[in-house]
């Protein structure tokens, strides 16, 4: 009964330590207004408040030695040589990972096309349709994104010229980026998965594929070849890339959102009447050290089918308590899940600590 017990406490833990996760995007919660003057007030008030009161700060480091704690057990678990068989249930899921993360990026391109926003309900582009500005920044030439991010959506969809539909959503963030400043780096997600497309394009599912397949050209043979190049370099690299950029845009937003702005957080979470209890703020440090935690696990690869289970169940909680629209998160549940199926990468750093032990258990697979 020991494999039972290691496997129900591996869930018990990552369902823990998502509950305090499982807060609101704070511009997709709060009104326009105040989340423009919190990100226009700058202000660590929240967390020197709570570390120079004593009781208050009792609870924090309390858990955040919790966090160390579990995550030292947690590693441990999942690194037997029971748990690391277990982890080679999912490798029939692994080659649809891909798949997943890049009707995600579609789906999330086209419906912020139609309400007329780039990424998420903040970014506005000001067009002809769009009437008044309601969001925080505002876009410019319009009518081309919008048209561009709806088309490079659709290819993207269907998987048709997908590698310069990539392309064209890698620039379109790009001159995004010069009008949202750092502010950019919160979607820069968005940009590691058009990096990804450009460089494997759609296999699976693709009109792409069926093309290659069909077409007879001169350049064919020579085409052919740099399409094996470059999924050959991707086989190594892209799930790298986009979960380095996920990391790093999560990271962002927990420094910046919930640190360097902590008021957006403890609006949220004084007008919600969060905390069960505690002072609110209190709760906004206990949501920001989570945050942080999950962005550098993701980021660094240690526990990562944990990290983005945990992120899922945190996503979806804050869609259901809050009542968020669900298209600025479907890149985002599509990134923890395409990751989840996947699982880790060459340069996840626990896939580095625990190298011996996994190439012992496919040692002993390979004889059986």
């Amino acid at each position: 009964m020991e494999h039972p017990t290691h496997f129900h406490l591996w869930i018990l833990l990552v369902a823990l330590l998502a509950m305090p996760v499982a807060s609101a995007h704070e511009v997709y919660v709060l009104n326009s207004t105040i989340v423009q003057e919190d990100l226009g007030n700058a202000s660590t008030m929240v967390f020197q408040e709570t570390f120079n009161n004593p009781s208050q700060a009792i609870i924090i480091w309390g858990f955040i030695a919790a966090i160390l704690i579990g995550t030292i057990i947690v590693i441990y678990l999942t690194h037997t040589k029971w748990a690391l068989h277990l982890e080679k249930n999912f490798d029939f899921i692994r080659p649809y990972a891909a798949l997943i993360i890049r009707l995600g990026l579609a789906i999330s391109l086209i419906f912020g096309a139609l309400n007329h926003n780039l990424y998420g309900p903040e970014i506005v582009i000001a067009n002809s349709f769009a009437g008044a500005s309601h969001g925080i920044f505002l876009i410019p030439y319009g009518d081309v994104i919008t048209v561009l991010e709806f088309a490079v959506g659709i290819f993207i969809l269907f998987g048709l010229f997908t590698r310069l539909a990539g392309l064209a959503g890698g620039i379109i963030y790009l001159f995004a980026a010069t009008h949202l400043g750092l502010y950019a780096l919160n979607y820069i997600n968005y940009f590691g998965e058009t990096l990804v497309i450009i460089i494997e394009g759609a296999t699976l599912f693709s009109i792409d594929t069926l093309l290659r397949k069909k077409t007879r050209h001169p350049l064919k043979e020579h085409v052919s070849k740099l399409h094996d190049w470059l999924m050959n370099f991707g086989e190594r690299y892209t799930f790298p890339i986009v979960r380095i950029s996920f990391g790093i845009a999560l990271l962002y937003a927990a420094i910046s959102l919930k640190f360097l702005h902590s008021l957006l957080t403890f609006d949220v979470v004084r007008d919600y009447h969060l905390g069960w209890g505690l002072n609110p703020a209190t709760f906004t440090v206990l949501f920001g050290i989570a945050e942080l935690v999950m962005a550098l696990f993701i980021l660094l690869g240690i526990l990562l089918r944990e990290a983005t289970a945990a992120t899922t169940i945190a996503l979806v909680s804050s869609i259901l308590f809050f009542g968020e629209d669900v298209w600025p998160h479907i890149l985002l549940l599509a990134l923890c899940i395409g990751i989840f199926m996947h699982g880790e990468d060459t340069f996840c750093l626990t896939d580095w600590l625990y190298k011996k032990e996994r190439d012992a258990v496919d040692v002993v697979e390979g004889k059986n």
